[in-house]
This record gives structure tokens, sequence and C-alpha cells, in this order.
């Protein structure tokens, strides 16, 4: 029986090593949530969109071939005699007219309005692909936001029935000490106290908890396993601003863009617009009425046009000339923003890094003392109120360490999405 059971533990050692992680980590739930939110499946279609529009206006730029025929019946008559030695009448105009014909138009020159306009439908497909990419990082940031909620609430609910776990221990003992009559009455009712109050901050934590997981399954589109709250952290590199990869300048950088190509755009229409045009056609009478025989021939030209707007078109492009300037105004603003804001929270990281470490000390003194003080306790040199003291001092300290290691996590991933890194790259641990 004992081979048995010691078989069954080295099992059990090997299904189970110390490093498996039981439940989904961060990472798992951003992949869950990416695949499952509505914006990113509403940017992506969008994408798509933009990518058609393109591809349908650079078409609409190809030259124009089509086909066609038609029938006319023309009432009118009209022919000329020869002179009386030949006696011959010839019909000018045919009653019956059929015409088959292939087209073909090329617009050769439209004043650099082809240009334009794909330049600004290429910006559109990469704004749409900002955007995307923008839904990717806050929806990762959401994730783990309340990933790490939920991971603080267990926490709590944990660390609170660790102390109120400890609580019991000592109303076990000292009911049997009463018992005895070896205490009183108001030790007892203290120490009862003291767990109701315990009982009826863990119901607040579940609560919490619960609250946490409904938003988590929200964002997921599932029920997950959240893995428990590390123990300790360990600093990884910081990645540096990367200002070129920031989304929000990104899509202020495409929209300057679009401005631009607006401006292009409007101007083009100062410019006359030069039409290619030839025509194949089979038909009867086809060009000679005279003859009335069916006939290949071809036709072939070249058109030129201009109009004015009286100055409509060049006011449209210096509107999109000041709205590229104001853009222009607005990126370096929000560049200065953005660094500054990044420098802010590297700082503030960098504060609860040495916070950690003071909470750490912090805790191995506390647990020291508890330990010692539940000591004095039972030997009767300490009061049951230095006992709870000290258990609420105990729980107090574990929460507020483990807790700063959750901030500091979420903090850290903050820092790395405001430095411009995509969520794939993010130091995403448990």
């Amino acid at each position: 029986m004992k081979e048995i059971f010691s078989l069954l533990l080295i099992l059990m050692a090997i299904c189970y090593p110390a490093s498996t992680v039981l439940g989904e980590t961060p990472e798992e739930a951003i992949d869950l949530a990416l695949k499952n939110s509505c914006t990113l499946a509403s940017a992506r279609s969008m994408i798509s969109a933009a990518e058609n529009e393109l591809l349908s206006t650079r078409r609409s730029y190809l030259p124009v071939v089509g086909a066609g025929s038609s029938y006319r019946y023309n009432s009118a008559e009209s022919e000329i005699s020869l002179p009386a030695t030949s006696s011959t009448t010839i019909t000018l105009v045919q009653p019956h007219n059929i015409d088959l014909h292939g087209d073909f138009q090329w617009a050769l020159f439209s004043g650099f309005s082809r240009s334009g306009n794909l330049r600004i439908r290429e910006i559109d497909v990469k704004l749409e692909q900002n955007r995307r990419q923008s839904a990717e990082i806050q929806t990762a940031l959401d994730t783990l936001v309340l990933y790490r909620r939920v991971q603080s609430a267990r926490l709590q609910v944990e660390t609170l029935s660790s102390g109120r776990d400890r609580i019991s221990l000592q109303i076990d003992r000292l009911e049997r000490l009463y018992e005895q009559g070896m205490t009183t009455v108001s030790d007892l009712l203290t120490l009862r106290l003291n767990l109701l109050d315990y009982e009826q901050n863990i119901v607040g934590a579940e609560a919490d908890l619960d609250r946490a997981l409904l938003g988590l399954r929200e964002k997921t589109g599932r029920d997950i396993r959240v893995v428990s709250s590390p123990k300790q952290f360990t600093l990884k590199e910081i990645p540096s601003l990367d200002l070129s990869a920031i989304p929000q300048l990104q899509a202020l950088s495409l929209q300057e863009d679009v401005a631009q190509a607006q401006y292009v755009l409007e101007r083009s229409a100062v410019y006359p617009k030069v039409t290619l045009n030839s025509q194949l056609h089979y038909g009867i009478p086809g060009a000679n009425a005279v003859e009335n025989q069916w006939m290949l021939y071809a036709t072939a030209g070249i058109s030129v046009s201009w109009s004015t707007d009286w100055g409509a078109a060049q006011a449209r492009g210096s509107a999109a000339e000041a709205r590229k300037d104001a853009l222009g105004s607005t990126r370096s603003e929000l560049t200065s923003q953005t660094s500054l804001r990044y420098q802010q929270d590297l700082r503030e990281l960098e504060s609860m890094i040495q916070k950690l470490e003071i909470l750490q000390q912090a805790l191995a003194l506390t647990a020291e003392k508890a330990d010692i003080t539940e000591q004095q306790y039972k030997q009767g040199m300490a009061t049951v109120t230095d006992f709870t003291d000290a258990t609420l001092a105990l729980t107090q300290a574990e929460l507020g360490y483990r807790t700063q290691i959750l901030l500091i996590l979420l903090k850290r991933n903050q820092l790395e999405a405001a430095s411009g890194l995509l969520p794939e790259n993010w130091s995403v641990s448990r």
C-alpha cells in the first residue's frame, strides 16, 4: 500500500510540475478578448471596405472599353438625279440603319486628380488600419485591468480568509481556556467581534470578485480561470519612447497627408482635361449611304475640355491647406504631451517599485511581530487586543505587498503601451 501511494505521488509530480499554471494567463486572456471584440471585428470590416474603395478608384482610371448596337429607321427621303444621259437616281438617305460598334475611351490627363484621389484612398486604408491597431491596444489594456482586478479581489478574499482562520484558531483555544476558567468572557467576545469584522469584509471582497469576473467574461466571451497573483516581482527592461509608433500621432500624420492630397486634388481643377476616343463600327449603310452595304470602319479622336468655377476649387484648396496646418499644430502639441506623460508614468513606476521594497520589509517585520505577539498571547503576556491588532496588521501588510505587485505589473504594461509597443510584445506575466 505504501508503494502504491508513493507511485501516485510520483505520477502527480510528473503530470503537475511545480511550474504548471492552472488557468489562463493574462496573455491568453488578451488573445480571447481580441478574438471576441466586436470593435475589432468592425475595424476589420472597415479595412476591407477601404481596400475595396481603393481598388475601385484605381480601376476607374483604366481605359473604358464597351460595345453596343443600334437600329434606326429614317423616313426622310433624299435623292439626287444625275444628268439625263445616264438617267440614274442616287439615294442619299437609307431608311434602315444598323450599327454594331466597340468603344474605347481613355482620360489621358485629368489635372493630377488621378494621383490625388488614389493618394486619399491609400491613406484611408492606413487610417482604418491605424484605428484597428488603436482598438487592439485599448482592448488589451482593458482586459489586463479586468484580469488584475480579478486577481486583486481574489487576493483580498484569500488574505482576509487567512486572517479569519488565525482568529478562529484563537477562538477555539480561548473557548477551551474559558471552560477551564482561565480567561474572561470579554476576551472571547472581543475575538468573536473581530471574526465578524473579517466575515463582513470577506463578503464585500467576494462581491468585488464576482463583479470583476463578470466584466472579464464579457470581455473575453467566456468564463476563464484566472491564475493566482504573483508573490514576487522581477523588473524587466522598460522600452524607450518611440513617437513614430504612437497610434494617435500616426493618425494625425495620416490626416495631414489627406489634407495635402486634398489640396493637390482641388488645385487640379484649373487644368484642362484631355480624353482619347475611338470606335470600331460594323453596320449598314455604314459610312457610305450611297452604296448601302455592310461596312467595317473606325473612328478616332481626341478631346480637350476646360471650365472655370470662378475660384471655388482654389478656395477649397486653401481650406485643405489650412486644415493641414491645424493638424500639424495639433500633432506637435500631442507629441509634447505624449513625451511628458511617458516621463511621468516612468517616474511613477520607479516610485511604485521603491514602495514595493519598503512594503516587503514591512511585511517581514509585521510577520515577525505577529508571531511574537501570538506566542506572548498564548503565554498570557499579551492581551486579546494586542493579538487582534497584530493579526490585522499582518493581513493588511500581506494584502498591501501583493496588491502593489499587481499595480506595478499593470503600470508596466500601460507604460509599454504608451511607448508605442504593440500588445504582442508586452511583458505580460502572471
